[in-house]
């Protein structure tokens, strides 16, 4: 699956990266649900959030949502209207509402700040943020 997202040559390679890089934090993120001891397959999270960052919109998770969907989740993108941080929070609690049992939000960027704030949804069992790929914690 990652070789297919490297393979296509019309996109730059900053693209190619993001795509990587997302599918990346999302295949981890999963991991740590799937080898937890107290899930069994009956109790495992199946539906996940995925919310963008500013200046973006839904479309930048479709490599990661088509990843997912193929696996078996029930994947739902939020599309921000980036008018208000409030109204940000209110369209990922509306797609909050719609699961139909415990989800996992991930976010990226702005979206963080985001899911900090829609996380507390009593259907949200994981959070997650995923970083930019050439993110540099405690640097300068």
């Amino acid at each position: 699956m990652v070789v297919d997202m490297v393979a296509r040559k019309d996109e730059p390679m900053k693209i190619k990266i993001r795509r990587i890089s997302q599918s990346l934090c999302i295949a981890l993120l999963l991991l740590t649900c799937g080898t937890l001891p107290a899930q069994s397959e009956k109790g495992r999270v199946r539906n996940i959030v995925l919310v963008h960052g500013a200046w973006a919109d839904g479309s930048g998770w479709k490599g990661v949502y088509d990843i997912l969907a193929k696996d078996g989740y029930k994947v739902s993108i939020v599309q921000e209207p980036e008018t208000s941080f409030k109204e940000d929070v209110a369209a990922t609690k509306r797609i909050l509402a719609l699961q139909d049992g415990p989800c996992i939000l991930v976010a990226h960027s702005y979206g963080g700040a985001v899911i900090t704030e829609a996380g507390t949804d009593r259907s949200v069992c994981r959070i997650g943020l995923r970083c930019g790929p050439h993110a540099r914690c405690g640097r300068e």
